[in-house]
């Protein structure tokens, strides 16, 4: 398979929950981000090309804010063998430039310590 990421992604190194905007049902887990999307392991099967109103909980503040709100669809899902989640791959929509920057620091905040 073709690796279409135009943004290099980092594993995320603790569990940040994503929750739906509307509902606040818990979607998943983040585990790898970048400014383009990122991966979200989900008990929850999550159709390709769905669109989704998404809030990333921080563990700790930035910027002042504690989650980051994101527009995103869904590019891709599948259950790897062997595990008990789903996984999806997740696009951003139409990011701010504060979204970009929260985005950044996340990433540099919660990467694998391995991966800086």
């Amino acid at each position: 398979m073709k690796d279409a990421r135009r943004h290099a992604r980092y594993v995320v190194d603790r569990f940040l929950p994503v929750y739906e905007q509307s509902s606040e049902r818990l979607v998943g887990y983040l585990t790898d981000v970048n400014i383009g999307g990122g991966m979200i392991e989900s008990r929850d099967v999550v159709s390709e090309n769905s669109e989704l109103a998404l809030r990333i909980e921080l563990g700790e503040p930035i910027d002042g804010v504690e989650s980051i709100y994101l527009d995103a669809r869904c590019v891709w899902s599948r259950q790897p063998r062997n595990n008990y989640f789903h996984c999806m791959g997740v696009e951003f929509n139409a990011i701010t430039p504060e979204q970009q920057g929260q985005l950044e620091t996340l990433a540099e905040r919660y990467r694998l310590a391995a991966a800086r």
